[in-house]
């Protein structure tokens, strides 16, 4: 990536199951430490809220990201978290 290109939509998405993949697979080890887990977490969808509320949603359209703003990632990175029981139960 070169001349000041910005990342891809799908490279939020691709770092964020990459990173739910290796807590599904350590999260059983007793010495795995979940705390750099959650910070790329939280640092994704921060990254990606902030990109969403700079399209200038509607804030009383309380739909999911991903219906209002399909090309958002912000809305993908939630199915995709969401969708992972295990974690969001833990």
């Amino acid at each position: 990536m070169g001349g000041g290109e910005m990342p891809g939509p799908s490279d939020s998405a691709d770092e964020m199951i990459a990173v739910l993949e290796v807590w599904n697979a350590e999260r059983n080890d007793p010495t795995f430490d979940i705390k750099p887990t959650l910070q790329r977490v939280a640092e994704l969808i921060e990254k990606e809220t902030e990109a969403y509320l700079k399209q200038d949603p509607d804030p009383f359209d309380d739909r999911h990201p991903s219906r209002t703003h399909p090309s958002s990632t912000f809305g993908h990175l939630l199915k995709i978290l969401f969708r992972n029981e295990d974690f969001m139960t833990k």
